[in-house]
């Protein structure tokens, strides 16, 4: 009998924000993904952030890096001020070396990155894990709020 642990994506809801100015690399995304999570894709990182800024609730952030309007940095940051827990939760797909100052800014902030090309099974493990996060962070919270 498997007695590995159930993923996070079988017993809730998981809301991802995929953003990528490449259609292809979005659409490698979601064929990744579980059917039960609910993806939301935006090929304009400027209407991502509205989304955001507008009460859009989403557990997990997948964007890429080298993106036309802003790169993710400049994404990542301007979701952390609209949603900390969202940025928490963020997976950035880099395909070239990072700055220095960049390499820190990820760092300090534990975002994870994933180099493409990538394997399937590890974007799912990636995003899995920061399901979780965001579970956690909700059940902490509701917790927190009910007491």
């Amino acid at each position: 009998m498997d007695r590995s642990p159930m993923p996070v994506s079988a017993l809730f809801e998981v809301r991802v924000l995929v953003v990528e100015d490449d259609a292809d690399l979005i659409e490698s995304v979601r064929r990744v993904l579980p059917r039960s999570f609910r993806v939301t894709a935006c090929r304009s990182a400027r209407a991502a952030v509205a989304i955001v800024e507008a009460g859009k609730f989403f557990d997990v952030l997948i964007c890429g890096y080298e993106m036309l309007e802003m790169n993710g940095r400049e994404l990542h940051s301007s979701i952390a001020d609209l949603d900390a827990v969202l940025a928490r939760n963020a997976l950035l797909i880099v395909s070239s070396r990072l700055s220095p100052e960049d390499e820190r800014y990820f760092g300090d902030r534990r975002v994870r990155l994933i180099y493409s090309p990538f394997r399937s099974e590890r974007l799912r493990e990636e995003v899995e894990v920061l399901a979780t996060h965001a579970m956690l962070a909700l059940y902490r919270l509701e917790r927190y709020v009910i007491q």
